[in-house]
């Protein structure tokens, strides 16, 4: 099943701005800006999680271009 194409544009703009935001981060736990960087999890997400976000999210705004 297709759908429209303002129902698949609202879904890619919520995924690209939901992903940026994780990216960034609550400025405590999680993102490029946090405050706890001691914990396995902290390393984990410098290095893979939060650039992964962002990929994922450039991908996506990339892809709402097209439309």
């Amino acid at each position: 099943m297709v759908f429209p194409n303002r129902f698949s544009l609202l879904i890619l703009w919520i995924t690209a701005i939901l992903s940026f935001i994780r990216a960034i981060g609550d400025f405590r736990y999680i993102g490029f800006f946090k405050k706890i960087t001691s914990s396995s999890f902290a390393k984990k997400d410098t290095l893979i999680y939060s650039p992964l976000c962002i990929l994922i999210s450039l991908l996506t705004f990339l892809l709402i271009r097209t439309f």
